[in-house]
């Protein structure tokens, strides 16, 4: 079974009551609705709930098929898709929305996808500005950066280990799994996930990390000092990082790269949103 559980401003936790579809795949938050919103991989539904636990599921339905990451930001939500129709960008209230990317502009994934996760596993993306979006690869070890006039770059060599490089295409990550990108700073945060870190990129440069390669731990220090075990999905607001490790959601400021520690779960921890100053969790029991 699989439930929302919502962090408010003042670290108090409380869980969303409601009957969650079992083929949730992640969430989002939109503002526009004051909800949280959830998609479903397999069969392209997409669907709204707020605090009170009350769902709605727009009656018209968009026709994406096999939505495997989303992110719901000031320009709307974009979706991500494997067909022929790539990205796509809907209003925050998924009622209308244009296509942003097709076939052309993703051959680089198609190629790189192997057969097993393809329209099965989801990805983590986010945008840095209307028609520019990053995607987390983590089967390629690597971050890939696409805009609407099918320009490609990346962040990564692609081989497996740990560098931190002037170069970003000859950084190396281990399994990359998050992304995010705060427009208060121009900062990308990356989660090594196979590194055990979480890598801050400015200026097309690696400025600082959290944490230190492949030493595990749970330790709530500052930067370098902290330890982090498994860090997986990640998503920033107004310099404010949250991320999930493990079953544990933990959080810093891009200011001060001081790690604490807002919620452990019981659960399997899937997905984060965040939106009004809440962290939003979607866990499995």
């Amino acid at each position: 079974m699989k439930t929302i559980v919502k962090i408010d401003r003042n670290s108090s936790i409380s869980r969303i009551n409601c009957p969650l579809p079992d083929d949730v795949s992640g969430i989002g938050y939109s503002q526009t609705e004051n909800s949280v919103i959830f998609y479903s991989s397999a069969n392209g539904v997409f669907g709204f709930v707020n605090d009170n636990g009350k769902i709605d599921v727009p009656s018209r339905r968009m026709e994406v098929v096999h939505p495997i990451g989303i992110c719901c930001d000031k320009w709307g939500l974009c979706v991500l898709q494997f067909s022929d129709d790539m990205a796509w960008n809907f209003d925050q209230s998924y009622r209308s929305g244009r296509r942003l990317f097709g076939k052309r502009a993703f051959n680089t994934i198609l190629n790189s996808i192997p057969k097993d996760v393809n329209n099965l596993t989801t990805c983590q993306i986010c945008r840095t500005d209307r028609n520019s979006i990053m995607v987390a690869m983590p089967w390629t070890n690597k971050i890939l950066m696409l805009n609407e006039n099918q320009t490609k770059s990346q962040i990564g060599s692609g081989k497996n280990g740990f560098l931190s490089s002037a170069s970003l295409k000859a950084s190396m990550f281990s399994a990359p799994s998050g992304v995010c990108y705060d427009h208060e700073s121009s900062t990308t945060i990356i989660s090594d996930t196979g590194n055990s870190i979480i890598r801050l990129i400015k200026n097309n440069k690696e400025i600082s990390f959290i944490g230190m390669p492949n030493q595990i731990g749970f330790d709530n220090k500052i930067g370098t000092e902290a330890r982090l075990s498994y860090p997986t999905t990640i998503r920033v607001s107004k310099g404010v990082v949250s991320f999930v490790d493990n079953n544990l959601v933990r959080t810093f400021k891009i200011s001060n790269l001081a790690v604490e520690t807002l919620y452990s779960s019981s659960n399997h921890i899937i997905d984060l949103a965040l939106g009004n100053g809440s962290v939003y969790v979607l866990e499995e029991k």
